[in-house]
């Protein structure tokens, strides 16, 4: 019994495939009826794309010479290429062979078929269910399978009773109704408690008398992935800073419970690669857990060019007949970052002034920036040496933050020429200096760092 429950359990979802057009792709075909059933055997060589009409089809028990009578009164007969059983029991499970005879050429198939008997208390064996699924807030459909044989003697489709859990009654739910035309239940807005056993039957009429014919579909019900509306992971218009010439990959993803939403990009109101001929886009999908999915795709610029700087590369995605969108920015780093960054790592800032009037319409243009980096200076503690190179009368033009220093701090006024004694570490103007720096630590060099020339004046040195 064992054995027979695991060879049920292999099969559990081939019963509902037991169509010729698949049977045909099994070395010994299994078949199941339950006892006191009618079941009627198709021969699965039949479906062969070698044979056309002209063959004969004779049915044999396994083992046996003799083919299993034609005759329509016998309980085990073959008709019109059926083998018959009207109706099964328990001693006819075992092997059949079904012999296909075309031309000069033979060829043979068994097929096993199982008796059974519901389990005790119940209208079905568990061992012996369909399997069907159907998904949540959906419109779902049970269908009740193979029972195309089983017209009546006017060839009408049979009156199919219903029942879930062996139970009548449940199609009194308004969701429920009986397919027309079909042997099926549609459901509508299938919820996770119409899950369970349903057990289809129908009375088939045979030389006068009745047979119950049932089938039962065990169903479940998987729920539908989320519909959300999808949103943007990246990019969320954001500006990237990259160098001129440098690469950088544009990457757009989404994220939603609607798998095949694919984004895709267009700069200029054009696509991508027609803006580009080199930028070619990749498009991928991951499942993510819950039914919703991460799709996206990417280009490479392999060399930013100026071209790149004028327009905003925009990620759509069309979602309900809209197009959602968002962008990236391509800019060029500003120099000021780098100067900024250099000296929040220092512990002096040394500015050198010259005094020379194309030095202060200079400063008068210095950005508003470049000033508010010295004003944090100031607030973040960063002690701030001025040298005049030579004696500055009027400072009116300097920026207000250079004032500031001029009347806290004072300046170091260098007074030397270039001479080797005034480059001596022990003159007057070099002792001010190392008055006004920090304490050496222990290391090879000093590490003096000069800002990139770009940056204008006033000159800004820097001691870490």
């Amino acid at each position: 019994m064992q054995k027979m429950i695991s060879a049920f359990l292999l099969i559990v979802y081939l019963i509902l495939v037991t169509s010729p057009f698949n049977a045909g792709e099994c070395s010994i075909c299994d078949y199941y009826v339950l006892v006191g059933e009618p079941t009627a055997i198709s021969c699965p060589i039949i479906t062969f794309p070698v044979l056309h009409s002209d063959y004969n089809l004779t049915w044999y028990k396994n083992g046996s010479v003799t083919p299993v009578t034609t005759e329509k009164h016998a309980r085990i007969h073959q008709r019109d290429g059926l083998l018959w059983f009207i109706p099964a029991t328990l001693e006819d499970s075992g092997l059949y062979e079904c012999d296909v005879r075309r031309l000069n050429h033979s060829n043979k198939k068994p097929i096993n078929l199982t008796v059974f008997k519901n389990d005790n208390g119940l209208c079905f064996n568990g061992q012996m269910k369909f399997e069907q699924k159907v998904m949540s807030t959906n419109t779902g459909k049970i269908i009740c399978p193979d029972l195309e044989y089983f017209r009546d003697e006017d060839n009408n489709e049979p009156e199919v009773r219903w029942y879930k859990e062996c139970k009548p009654g449940f199609l009194e739910d308004k969701r429920l109704l009986l397919a027309e035309g079909e042997n099926a239940i549609l459901i509508r807005n299938v919820t996770v408690q119409d899950k369970g056993n349903y057990t289809c039957r129908i009375v088939y009429t045979y030389m006068g008398k009745q047979y119950n014919v049932s089938r039962t579909v065990s169903l479940e019900v998987k729920e539908s992935p989320l519909q959300t509306r999808p949103e943007f992971i990246y990019p969320q218009n954001n500006t990237i800073e990259v160098d001129l010439g440098s690469p950088v990959v544009m990457e757009c993803n989404i994220s939603s419970g609607i798998p095949g939403l694919i984004p895709f990009w267009k700069v200029n109101d054009e696509d991508v690669d027609s803006f580009d001929s080199t930028y070619k886009e990749q498009f991928y999908e991951e499942g993510m857990p819950h039914g919703l999915a991460v799709s996206g795709t990417k280009f490479n610029i392999s060399e930013v060019k100026v071209k790149d700087y004028a327009h905003k590369f925009f990620c759509h995605v069309v979602y309900d007949y809209q197009q959602i969108t968002a962008y990236i920015k391509l800019e060029r780093p500003a120099v000021i970052s780098t100067a900024d960054e250099k000296i929040r790592q220092s512990r002096r800032v040394i500015i050198v002034l010259v005094p020379e009037p194309s030095c202060y319409s200079i400063l008068e243009d210095v950005s508003e920036k470049q000033l508010a980096m010295y004003n944090a200076l100031i607030r973040e503690g960063i002690k701030v040496i001025l040298i005049e190179l030579e004696k500055i009368q009027d400072y009116a033009n300097m920026p207000e933050s250079i004032k500031y220093i001029k009347q806290k701090h004072g300046a170091i006024r260098w007074k030397g020429d270039f001479s080797e004694k005034s480059y001596s570490a022990s003159s007057r103007f070099w002792k001010k200096v190392r008055y006004h720096m920090p304490s050496r630590k222990n290391r090879s060099s000093s590490g003096l760092h000069l800002l990139p020339k770009d940056f204008n004046s006033p000159q800004i040195t820097s001691e870490k």
